[in-house]
Protein backbone atom coordinates (compact mmCIF):
# COMPACT_ATOMS: atom_id res chain seq x y z
CA UNK A 1 0.00 0.00 0.00
CA UNK A 2 1.40 3.41 -0.95
CA UNK A 3 1.97 6.05 1.72
CA UNK A 4 -0.88 8.31 0.53
CA UNK A 5 -3.42 5.48 0.71
CA UNK A 6 -2.15 4.48 4.15
CA UNK A 7 -2.48 8.07 5.38
CA UNK A 8 -6.05 8.26 4.03
CA UNK A 9 -7.07 5.06 5.80
CA UNK A 10 -5.43 6.20 9.02
CA UNK A 11 -7.36 9.46 8.86
CA UNK A 12 -10.67 7.65 8.23
CA UNK A 13 -10.17 5.17 11.03
CA UNK A 14 -9.46 7.97 13.49
CA UNK A 15 -12.62 9.96 12.84
CA UNK A 16 -16.31 9.87 13.60
CA UNK A 17 -18.98 11.17 11.25
CA UNK A 18 -22.32 12.66 12.26
CA UNK A 19 -24.98 13.88 9.85
CA UNK A 20 -27.68 16.27 11.06
CA UNK A 21 -31.12 15.95 9.52
CA UNK A 22 -34.45 17.68 10.23
CA UNK A 23 -35.34 15.28 13.06
CA UNK A 24 -31.98 15.46 14.82
CA UNK A 25 -29.22 13.10 13.85
CA UNK A 26 -29.14 10.56 11.05
CA UNK A 27 -26.50 8.30 9.55
CA UNK A 28 -27.68 8.07 5.94
CA UNK A 29 -24.40 8.93 4.27
CA UNK A 30 -22.35 7.41 1.46
CA UNK A 31 -18.72 8.03 0.41
CA UNK A 32 -19.13 10.24 -2.64
CA UNK A 33 -18.02 13.70 -3.70
CA UNK A 34 -21.65 14.79 -4.17
CA UNK A 35 -22.20 14.73 -0.40
CA UNK A 36 -21.58 18.48 -0.19
CA UNK A 37 -25.07 19.87 -0.72
CA UNK A 38 -26.19 23.33 0.36
CA UNK A 39 -28.75 21.90 2.81
CA UNK A 40 -26.29 19.45 4.42
CA UNK A 41 -24.69 19.64 7.83
CA UNK A 42 -21.90 17.17 8.60
CA UNK A 43 -19.75 16.90 11.73
CA UNK A 44 -16.39 15.15 11.63
CA UNK A 45 -14.57 14.32 14.86
CA UNK A 46 -10.92 13.83 13.93
CA UNK A 47 -8.81 12.15 16.57
CA UNK A 48 -5.86 12.48 14.20
CA UNK A 49 -6.18 16.28 14.02
CA UNK A 50 -7.63 16.53 17.55
CA UNK A 51 -10.32 18.76 16.13
CA UNK A 52 -14.08 18.76 15.48
CA UNK A 53 -14.91 19.89 11.95
CA UNK A 54 -18.45 21.15 11.33
CA UNK A 55 -19.33 21.49 7.65
CA UNK A 56 -22.44 23.69 7.39
CA UNK A 57 -24.29 24.15 4.11
CA UNK A 58 -25.26 27.74 3.31
CA UNK A 59 -28.92 26.66 3.23
CA UNK A 60 -28.87 24.32 6.22
CA UNK A 61 -32.06 24.89 8.21
CA UNK A 62 -32.21 26.66 11.56
CA UNK A 63 -33.20 23.36 13.19
CA UNK A 64 -30.14 21.59 11.78
CA UNK A 65 -27.86 24.40 12.93
CA UNK A 66 -29.33 24.35 16.42
CA UNK A 67 -28.77 20.57 16.58
CA UNK A 68 -25.22 21.13 15.38
CA UNK A 69 -24.57 23.53 18.24
CA UNK A 70 -25.81 21.00 20.81
CA UNK A 71 -23.89 18.08 19.28
CA UNK A 72 -20.59 19.96 18.93
CA UNK A 73 -20.91 21.20 22.53
CA UNK A 74 -21.32 17.59 23.71
CA UNK A 75 -18.40 16.45 21.57
CA UNK A 76 -16.17 19.30 22.79
CA UNK A 77 -16.91 18.27 26.37
CA UNK A 78 -16.32 14.60 25.59
CA UNK A 79 -13.02 14.97 23.71
CA UNK A 80 -11.67 18.40 24.66
CA UNK A 81 -11.16 19.22 20.94
CA UNK A 82 -11.60 22.65 19.35
CA UNK A 83 -14.45 23.16 16.89
CA UNK A 84 -13.78 24.46 13.38
CA UNK A 85 -16.93 25.51 11.50
CA UNK A 86 -16.68 25.55 7.71
CA UNK A 87 -19.40 26.91 5.40
CA UNK A 88 -19.99 25.28 2.02
CA UNK A 89 -20.23 25.56 -0.90
CA UNK A 90 -17.34 27.97 -0.63
CA UNK A 91 -14.13 28.60 -2.51
CA UNK A 92 -12.36 28.84 0.84
CA UNK A 93 -12.70 25.10 1.57
CA UNK A 94 -9.34 23.48 1.10
CA UNK A 95 -8.94 20.41 -1.14
CA UNK A 96 -7.89 18.47 1.97
CA UNK A 97 -11.22 19.19 3.65
CA UNK A 98 -13.19 18.20 0.57
CA UNK A 99 -11.19 14.99 0.28
CA UNK A 100 -11.83 14.35 3.98
CA UNK A 101 -15.58 14.50 3.42
CA UNK A 102 -15.42 12.37 0.28
CA UNK A 103 -14.00 9.51 2.34
CA UNK A 104 -17.03 9.34 4.63
CA UNK A 105 -18.00 5.75 5.36
CA UNK A 106 -21.57 4.54 5.75
CA UNK A 107 -21.58 2.97 9.22
CA UNK A 108 -18.18 1.80 10.43
CA UNK A 109 -16.98 5.30 11.30
CA UNK A 110 -20.21 6.86 12.48
CA UNK A 111 -21.07 8.01 16.00
CA UNK A 112 -24.84 8.49 16.24
CA UNK A 113 -26.48 10.85 18.72
CA UNK A 114 -30.16 10.04 19.26
CA UNK A 115 -32.48 13.00 18.88
CA UNK A 116 -34.65 13.62 21.91
CA UNK A 117 -38.27 13.07 20.91
CA UNK A 118 -41.52 12.92 22.80
CA UNK A 119 -45.01 12.22 21.49
CA UNK A 120 -46.88 14.35 24.02
CA UNK A 121 -46.55 17.82 25.52
CA UNK A 122 -48.69 20.20 27.58
CA UNK A 123 -50.45 23.20 26.06
CA UNK A 124 -48.52 26.35 27.03
CA UNK A 125 -51.70 28.24 27.96
CA UNK A 126 -53.76 25.71 29.91
CA UNK A 127 -51.54 22.66 30.49
CA UNK A 128 -53.79 20.27 28.59
CA UNK A 129 -51.84 17.12 27.50
CA UNK A 130 -51.70 17.05 23.69
CA UNK A 131 -50.11 15.00 20.94
CA UNK A 132 -47.17 16.67 19.21
CA UNK A 133 -48.94 16.97 15.84
CA UNK A 134 -51.78 19.07 17.36
CA UNK A 135 -51.95 22.65 16.08
CA UNK A 136 -54.85 23.97 18.21
CA UNK A 137 -55.46 23.05 21.85
CA UNK A 138 -58.63 20.99 22.21
CA UNK A 139 -59.27 22.46 25.69
CA UNK A 140 -58.64 26.21 25.42
CA UNK A 141 -58.74 26.41 21.59
CA UNK A 142 -55.59 28.53 21.40
CA UNK A 143 -52.98 28.03 18.69
CA UNK A 144 -50.04 25.91 19.77
CA UNK A 145 -46.86 27.96 20.16
CA UNK A 146 -43.89 26.67 18.17
CA UNK A 147 -40.27 27.53 19.04
CA UNK A 148 -38.65 29.39 16.12
CA UNK A 149 -35.35 27.64 16.87
CA UNK A 150 -36.08 23.96 17.48
CA UNK A 151 -39.47 23.99 15.67
CA UNK A 152 -41.06 21.94 18.48
CA UNK A 153 -44.08 22.95 20.59
CA UNK A 154 -43.61 25.28 23.55
CA UNK A 155 -45.05 23.55 26.59
CA UNK A 156 -46.74 24.70 29.79
CA UNK A 157 -44.12 26.15 32.16
CA UNK A 158 -41.36 26.57 29.53
CA UNK A 159 -39.24 29.71 29.81
CA UNK A 160 -39.75 31.91 26.75
CA UNK A 161 -37.85 34.62 24.96
CA UNK A 162 -38.87 36.72 21.98
CA UNK A 163 -36.94 38.58 19.30
CA UNK A 164 -36.96 42.32 19.98
CA UNK A 165 -37.27 42.97 16.23
CA UNK A 166 -39.93 40.53 14.98
CA UNK A 167 -41.31 39.20 18.29
CA UNK A 168 -40.74 35.61 17.20
CA UNK A 169 -41.08 33.27 20.20
CA UNK A 170 -38.69 30.53 21.29
CA UNK A 171 -37.59 28.50 24.27
CA UNK A 172 -35.35 31.01 26.03
CA UNK A 173 -32.36 28.69 26.38
CA UNK A 174 -32.62 27.65 22.71
CA UNK A 175 -32.79 31.29 21.57
CA UNK A 176 -29.88 32.27 23.81
CA UNK A 177 -27.62 29.47 22.49
CA UNK A 178 -28.64 30.19 18.90
CA UNK A 179 -27.85 33.91 19.09
CA UNK A 180 -24.58 33.21 20.91
CA UNK A 181 -23.40 31.04 18.02
CA UNK A 182 -25.19 32.41 14.94
CA UNK A 183 -25.79 36.07 15.83
CA UNK A 184 -29.09 36.45 13.97
CA UNK A 185 -32.76 35.68 14.57
CA UNK A 186 -33.85 32.42 12.86
CA UNK A 187 -37.28 33.96 12.24
CA UNK A 188 -36.51 37.35 10.67
CA UNK A 189 -32.82 36.68 9.84
CA UNK A 190 -31.77 40.05 11.25
CA UNK A 191 -28.66 40.38 13.40
CA UNK A 192 -29.37 40.83 17.10
CA UNK A 193 -27.21 40.67 20.23
CA UNK A 194 -27.94 38.43 23.21
CA UNK A 195 -29.55 41.49 24.80
CA UNK A 196 -32.00 41.52 21.86
CA UNK A 197 -33.77 38.49 23.34
CA UNK A 198 -36.66 39.74 25.48
CA UNK A 199 -37.44 37.32 28.35
CA UNK A 200 -41.13 36.57 28.83
CA UNK A 201 -41.50 36.95 32.59
CA UNK A 202 -45.27 36.47 32.77
CA UNK A 203 -47.41 33.70 31.31
CA UNK A 204 -48.83 34.74 27.94
CA UNK A 205 -52.62 34.94 27.78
Amino acid sequence: MNQKKFDDLYRINNAEYIVIDEDGVDKKITPRSGILFEESLIIVVSRLDRKIYSFIGTRASARKQFSENKVTADLRTKYGFDVERIRFPSDSISPEHIQFIEYLAEEDYLHVFKAEKTKYYACYFCGEPLERETTICTACEKDILICIVCKLPISFGDELGKCSLCEGLAHYVHFHEWIKVMGYCPNCSKNIPIEGIVPITEQLK
